[in-house]
């Protein structure tokens, strides 16, 4: 406190009470963690990582060169704490965190799996694996398996980064095809390679009757494969089409002719494809054959050690994986390893016209954009129509030689029917009781006026029958006809859906509630919208409805269409 006091103009000023200083309060740090004891062995590994040398070397080196150091080491070293980092390796765990990641794998080898792993620790065990570290190729194929069974589930990105990481293995350490069958599309790749056989066939077929290719020589021809049969083409389309033709009505209601329309419309389309387009069929469906530059392992830590010079990789005859001084191509057809939308398109196109022109269930929105394919399809399908017309005429045929047999039985039977011609043929019924053969030819007179006398006799004694009656029956037997295509419990709409089924669709075209609907009726409603989608694949062509988790929602693409079909009042 500060006392002033003025005179003479003087100031006087006295300090009465002061500040004081006061000691600031201790930090109290945690308690220092025991230090970890390194074995002597991760000891020599970390002072790999530390090494200096002329010319620099990737991470990957580092990882490989001490990978191989510890590739025996085992632990039983308890840790609890929490490892993360992307790319994980070595280099980047403390000692306590190095000798949990292979107290870890040692739980591994021995097969007393971590049911909660560290995802990061799990990643540097993959990239071991990947580097040949303590496995045979075969062997490490298998932890590989067994690490996409264990964990995939529970990290979706683990699961991705995987099994494209197996796919490169089987090529990197160029393991038997038996391994390749459940990680590459090799049904997809038989399928491919079945149509372009097939296209081709067809194509030189074509070429060589409109005098623009030469037939082959015998020896040529000899040495040619066998041509596809017309059950393993369609196969091989089903196989490959974007657009499911095996699951249209119409193929279940008649699968041969579905099956013979494809088949025939495709050998006819390969043959003309090529004077419509500058590509062949198949190169307009598959993409054109080219060299794609890959990357083996990518975004995983690898270190080339196998240095391939030349190595070569089939998967199939469409799909080669081929290694030239370290460098790695995928040698295919552009869209060889996914279902074609074009060839789906053309079978779309295919179905639509077979059900107009057979006048089947409703009809569905063209889809193919190409007018001269449309066109070739719909000449296919007449000629294909006329001709199962033409099979199904009775056949009559007559054997030539017999006609003498056939004459000389007739003119014996004329004979024996010849009347002397003072017989009374007028004559009814002769002195016996026996009708005369004359009265035969007047026996559709006969017919008619006893059937007429019976309806009438019938109608005019039975007092029970009223001549009315008649008509009402028939009414009666009309309305129960409508009534087979029109049930009581059909919904008041053109569409082949069910009250709920109908419910269901249109609100969730409008963004109407639902849910307390299906809850009232008891509705199951992945179920409901399955029987939707099948029912609706008659009309629009394909699923409609697909579920975000459990929530069911419309395929934006035929919202429009849907809306066509569903009005509002």
């Amino acid at each position: 406190m500060v006392n002033e006091h003025s005179s003479n103009n003087f100031t006087d000023i006295r300090i009465v009470r002061g500040y004081q200083d006061e000691s600031l309060p201790v930090r109290k740090d945690p308690p220092a963690r025991e230090k970890v004891s390194l074995p002597e062995k991760l000891r020599q590994m970390k002072a790999i990582s530390k090494e200096v040398h002329t010319f620099p070397k990737p991470e990957s080196w580092y990882f490989y060169k001490q990978a191989q150091f510890a590739a025996d080491y085992t632990d039983d070293f308890e840790y609890n704490g929490m490892f993360r980092r992307y790319f994980p390796t070595y280099r980047d765990m403390k000692d306590e965190e190095l000798r949990g990641y292979f107290s870890f794998r040692t739980r591994f080898r021995e097969g007393r799996y971590d049911a909660e792993p560290q995802l990061s620790f799990v990643y540097v065990y993959i990239y071991e694996i990947l580097n040949g570290i303590g496995v045979t190729p075969e062997s490490g194929f298998e932890i590989l398996k067994t690490i996409d069974t264990l964990y995939g589930s529970k990290d979706a990105t683990l699961r991705d980064y995987l099994r494209r990481w197996i796919r490169d293995y089987i090529i990197y350490y160029n393991l038997d095809h038996s391994y390749a069958a459940e990680y590459f599309s090799v049904d997809m790749d038989s399928a491919v390679s079945i149509l372009m056989q097939a296209f081709s066939d067809a194509e030189n077929k074509f070429l060589v009757l409109i005098g623009e290719k030469e037939e082959r020589d015998a020896a040529e021809t000899d040495s040619a494969p066998d041509p596809i049969n017309d059950d393993d083409m369609f196969q091989a389309v089903c196989t490959m089409s974007s657009y499911a033709i095996e699951k249209s009505p119409l193929y279940k209601k008649d699968p041969e002719l579905v099956k013979s329309a494809i088949v025939e419309m495709l050998k006819e389309l390969s043959g003309v494809a090529k004077r419509l387009n500058r590509d062949s069929l198949f190169e307009y469906c598959f993409g054109r054959r080219g060299v794609f530059p890959v990357s083996l392992f990518k975004n995983a830590v690898f270190y080339d050690h196998l240095k391939h010079e030349d190595h070569l990789y089939e998967i199939s005859p469409l799909c080669l994986y081929r290694c030239v001084n370290g460098r790695w191509s995928r040698e295919a057809y552009s869209h060889s390893s996914e279902k074609s939308k074009t060839l789906g398109d053309i079978c779309h196109e295919t179905d639509r016209l077979l059900r107009e022109k057979t006048n089947f269930g409703h009809s569905i929105k063209r889809r193919l954009m190409s007018d001269a394919f449309s066109e070739e399809i719909s000449w296919v399908i007449d000629k294909l129509l006329l001709e199962r017309e033409r099979a199904a005429r009775p056949r009559v045929e007559i054997d030539l030689s017999v006609l003498d047999s056939i004459r000389l039985d007739a003119a014996k039977t004329r004979d024996s029917l010849l009347v002397p011609e003072d017989a009374e043929t007028h004559t009814d019924i002769l002195s016996d009781g026996s009708f005369h053969p004359g009265r035969l030819h007047n026996s559709e007179e006969l017919d008619f006026s006893v059937s007429d006398s019976i309806t009438k006799n019938s109608i005019n004694n039975d007092s029970s029958v009223n001549p009315g009656d008649l008509d009402n029956a028939e009414n009666s037997l009309h309305n129960s006809t409508q009534d087979l295509h029109n049930p009581i419990n059909s919904p008041s709409h053109d569409l082949p859906l069910t009250d709920d089924e109908f419910f269901v669709l249109n609100s969730l075209l409008r963004g109407l509630p639902w849910k307390e609907y299906a809850t009232e009726h008891h509705l199951m409603i992945s179920m409901l919208c399955d029987d939707i989608n099948e029912k609706m694949m008659d009309i629009i062509g394909d699923t409609i409805i697909e579920f975000d988790g459990d929530k069911p929602e419309l395929i934006e693409d035929y919202i429009p269409e849907l809306q066509e079909l569903l009005p509002e009042n």
